[in-house]
């Protein structure tokens, strides 16, 4: 695994769904965090992402509409086509590889494909309307994976800015099924005191207390000095995680 990664991680929120021809709307909080690229552009540039969409509005108590995570790679560049590849962690199970097309206009991305719908159980046309959050210089990063083949994994976290996410299918306990869980996590920061707090706080969670436990203790290592070099391990709960990107994020 090369230690060499380009470009800026970004965090995404959607704006909207359509199902063609039917008009847009929204019904999920969903929030993308992507990591950098295994190469400065191009045909063939990879990146890690995790993506979980929540049903509205926010809460403890939110139902989970999807969730997946995977590897990003660019097929094409004019137009710009883009695949997701979620085979090991998917809550709907079905494994398979999304492509889409993205536009970028207006300060949104458009993002145009064939995909699932959930209302009608038949793949379909859809648009969707993303916008990248800003990202403050020196904002922490780090992506971690189960195992060194992110597509192989069967649980990743993330830290990106104020959020951080894990997802993870895999069995637990005695309970040998892969059933899916979700923890998402955001940091505020207030004033007391003429002093900036700053706290981590749980805004979802299927309720796994492994999944909770490993991501908080993710989170603490961002508050570190020390950086992590892709490709190395690091412990986080009761085991070992591979390093997939880690840093700060910089000025383009």
């Amino acid at each position: 695994m090369s230690t060499q990664l380009y470009g800026q991680p970004f965090t995404s929120t959607r704006e909207s769904i359509a199902w063609v021809p039917l008009p847009a709307f929204e019904d999920s909080d969903v929030l993308v965090l992507s990591s950098r690229s295994t190469s400065p552009g191009g045909v063939g540039a990879t990146l890690f992402y995790l993506d979980l969409r929540l049903s509205l509005p926010l809460s403890r108590s939110s139902k989970i509409n999807w969730g997946f995570a995977g590897l990003r790679h660019t097929v094409s560049t004019s137009p710009v086509r883009l695949q997701w590849g979620h085979s090991t962690i998917d809550s709907r199970g079905d494994g398979l590889v999304d492509e889409g097309e993205m536009i970028h206009r207006d300060g949104v991305e458009i993002e145009t494909g064939i995909g699932f719908n959930p209302a009608t159980g038949q793949r379909e046309t859809y648009e969707e309307i993303w916008r990248d959050e800003p990202l403050p210089v020196g904002s922490p990063l780090i992506f971690v994976s189960s195992s060194a083949s992110v597509e192989e994994a069967t649980a990743v976290m993330a830290v990106l800015g104020p959020h951080a996410l894990a997802l993870a299918q895999e069995p637990e306990g005695l309970d040998t099924s892969r059933k899916f869980q979700a923890v998402r996590m955001h940091r505020r920061t207030s004033a007391a005191q003429d002093m900036e707090e700053v706290k981590w706080e749980i805004v979802f969670s299927t309720g796994s207390s492994p999944q909770e436990r490993e991501l908080e203790e993710l989170v603490g290592l961002t508050d570190q000095t020390c950086q992590y070099v892709r490709g190395s391990n690091v412990c986080l709960g009761t085991r070992s995680w591979v390093v997939w990107d880690s840093g700060t994020a910089l000025d383009d």
